[in-house]
């Protein structure tokens, strides 16, 4: 059965409709409450996830000891509890998503601007012999109402919107939202680079 969490609605109840001003967001800097949708078929979120983001990035990277570089995608949302949350998707996934920013773009539109419904589907293949499935995240949007849009802007432009722990020196980026905290993430992969220099010389 498929779970479809009300992530759209909570930001849209989140903004205030009279001032435009955002409610309460809960939101522990740098640890934002993560979803699991797409990353090694497991699926925490049912089959349909609708959400609105907030900020978002791609980027290539060697991420969770997988031992190879991969394509990323990372977006923050507000959760139907009110908290900022993150959720990623990797590879093919990616390229789904990637395929919205033209179609997005042409319309003076980016991911920050629509609500967007992403569905997962079940995928099979051989690897060696062996049926090996994994889950393709299709992904389709709507214009967000654009008081939403400008409160959780506000929202962001107060907030330094990043996850500490996907932040690492060895990140490609390919696209990121102005409202991702690119300069706090580049302060904390430099310091990540210099930790194994320190260690050298420390020893």
């Amino acid at each position: 059965m498929s779970k479809k969490t009300a992530a759209a609605q909570a930001a849209f109840e989140a903004a205030n409709s009279q001032t435009g001003e955002m409610q309460e967001i809960k939101y522990f800097e740098g640890s934002p409450k993560q979803y699991r949708f797409n990353i090694d078929g497991i699926t925490d979120m049912g089959t349909t996830l609708t959400l609105q983001p907030v900020a978002y990035r791609v980027f290539n990277d060697d991420l969770f000891a997988r031992g190879r570089v991969d394509n990323w995608a990372e977006i923050f949302f507000v959760d139907e509890q009110g908290c900022l949350s993150s959720i990623m998707f990797n590879n093919s996934s990616v390229t789904e998503l990637m395929d919205l920013v033209p179609r997005l773009f042409y319309a003076g539109q980016n991911l920050s601007d629509v609500v967007l419904t992403i569905t997962s589907e079940k995928k099979a293949t051989e690897k060696k012999g062996e049926k090996v499935t994994w889950f393709l995240a299709k992904f389709d949007f709507v214009a967000a109402p654009a008081g939403t849009v400008a409160a959780l802007a506000g929202f962001a432009r107060q907030n330094r919107i990043f996850r500490k722990d996907t932040v690492t020196p060895g990140a490609e980026y390919l696209l990121a939202s102005d409202f991702y905290a690119m300069g706090t993430a580049e302060l904390i992969a430099k310091a990540r680079a210099d930790e194994p220099e320190a260690m050298g010389q420390a020893a």
